[in-house]
Parts: structure tokens; sequence; C-alpha cells
């Protein structure tokens, strides 16, 4: 169950602004808040239209 959250998490991030290339670095909470603002904006518009 981990393992999956972790992949969504992976997914969530380069909409916050994640670079794959450097992936030494660990993925912060604001690039994973802003990516899931920009997932739930997303799904919020094909809601709508």
């Amino acid at each position: 169950m981990l393992f999956m959250l972790v992949g969504r998490l992976v997914a969530i991030a380069p909409l916050g602004g994640y670079l794959e290339h450097r992936r030494n670095t660990p993925i912060g909470i604001q690039v994973l808040w802003r990516g899931w603002l920009k997932l739930h904006n997303l799904c919020e518009g094909w809601q709508r239209s």
C-alpha cells in the first residue's frame, strides 16, 4: 500500500514544479500542495466542460 502512495505522490509532484532530473532531492510539501491544487483545478475544469 505504501508503494501505491509513493507512486501517486511522484505523479503529482511534476504538476507542482518538481524537476525530474534532480531525483536526489526529496519532494517537498509545498511542491506536493501546488501539484494537488493544480490537479484539483484541472479535474474541476474538466467536470464543468
